[in-house]
């Protein structure tokens, strides 16, 4: 009986400290929701963790502190701005960096927002006064933001100007994957395994574009908002998939090209290349001698969309972030903006490109001869 109580008493003791010095032991439990933070998921997944490390998607929101830019950030700040004066830095990491103050509101003006791309500050919601706007993007730049609820591990918030309260800064693993408490603590490898294993033991792991669209639309009905008549206002990729040939297939998904855990700065944000899929039968070779040697992204994936930078090289309207439109169109009556501020929808349902937002890149630019809109109009009868 001894020996048998003896045992018993031990493996309390074992368990009890397992639970106490459990690698997950400082993380969220169920009182916050199930949230693990993406350091704990990085714990078992290491080198995705390391790879995601590098996404723009990890540094979306990082917080100010001690009067200090963040850790390998070089920005430009809006003039009379120094890092005291700030709480959060909102992106900084590929197209741009927007400002919030002390208050949680979003600097805005003529020279709000510094452009990665530019090298330059930029006009961010001139019309709203410096010092209103609230911070009601966040929703999509953080795990778990919640109206209501809050977290006893998770990020205080008191400022007045941020609405809400959420679990992590900046888009981690669970933002995607959905909270990550029982998949990590609560059962081991074997017993997710099961045939007859809990839902809630699994991560979320879809490849449905419908997650994406979550952040990256910026309309329920996926209207295409556009900045001026040759640019298409940025984060709404989503959209634009929807209304091409190949978002009425529902193919390719967004994974199925990208690589959601790495950066499309590298080739390893990329699974697919166009090629990978127009080739043989597929594809149709360029006709004209003189474009052989372009790849399908600059013609079908132009720089037509403007997140914080554009600029004008002769008659080309240039923007800072890749077009996910894809087709072009000929039809000399069509023109992007609806004059609703939205892309035209076409007879067949779709967004297209046009020979502003494509050809003149080359050929209205000064890369190349130019030429007349009605030119290329003709000429793009002949590409393929």
């Amino acid at each position: 009986m001894k020996r048998k109580l003896c045992a018993c008493i031990t493996g309390i003791v074992v368990v009890a400290l397992g639970v106490l010095f459990s690698p997950y032991s400082g993380y969220a439990q169920e009182g916050d929701h199930g949230y693990v933070s993406s350091k704990g998921c990085g714990m078992c997944h290491k080198p995705i963790k390391g790879v995601w490390d590098n996404h723009s998607h990890a540094r979306m929101l990082r917080p100010v502190e001690g009067g200090a830019a963040p850790e390998g950030v070089d920005v430009t700040l809006p003039e009379g701005m120094t890092w005291a004066d700030l709480t959060y830095l909102i992106g900084g990491d590929k197209h741009y960096a927007r400002f919030v103050n002390s208050k949680g509101y979003v600097a805005t003006g003529e020279k709000a927002q510094w452009s990665l791309d530019g090298k330059a500050m930029t006009a961010f919601k001139p019309d709203i006064p410096n010092g209103t706007l609230k911070y009601e993007c966040i929703k999509c730049h953080v795990v778990g933001w919640s109206a209501t609820d809050t977290y006893e591990k998770g990020v205080k918030n008191e400022l007045e100007g941020i609405p809400g309260k959420w679990y992590e800064n900046s888009v981690g693993c669970e933002a995607c994957h959905g909270p990550g408490h029982e998949h990590v603590i609560l059962k081991g490898k074997s017993d997710l395994k099961k045939k007859d294993a809990k839902a809630d033991l699994k991560i979320v792991v879809t490849k449905k574009s419908d997650l994406c669209g979550e952040c990256h639309k910026r309309n329920a009905d996926d209207k295409i908002n556009v900045k001026a008549p040759e640019l298409i206002e940025s984060r709404q990729q989503y959209s634009e998939m929807k209304l091409n040939k190949k978002g009425k297939m529902n193919y390719p998904r967004c994974v199925d090209c990208h690589n959601p855990h790495a950066t499309s700065r590298t080739d390893d944000g990329f699974v697919k290349q166009c090629e990978d899929c127009h080739k043989g039968d597929h594809a149709k070779p360029v006709k004209i001698a003189a474009m052989k040697d372009l790849t399908c992204r600059q013609c079908h994936m132009p720089l037509a969309v403007r997140g914080a930078f554009d600029s004008m090289e002769k008659g080309y309207h240039r923007g800072d972030a890749h077009s996910h439109i894809f087709g072009i169109t000929l039809d000399p009556d069509y023109k992007l903006d609806d004059g609703t501020g939205h892309a035209t929808i076409n007879g067949d349902g779709f967004a297209r490109l046009t020979v502003e937002m494509t050809c003149y890149a080359c050929h209205q630019s000064g890369a190349a001869s130019d030429k007349s809109r009605e030119v290329l109009l003709e000429m793009g009868k002949q590409v393929h």
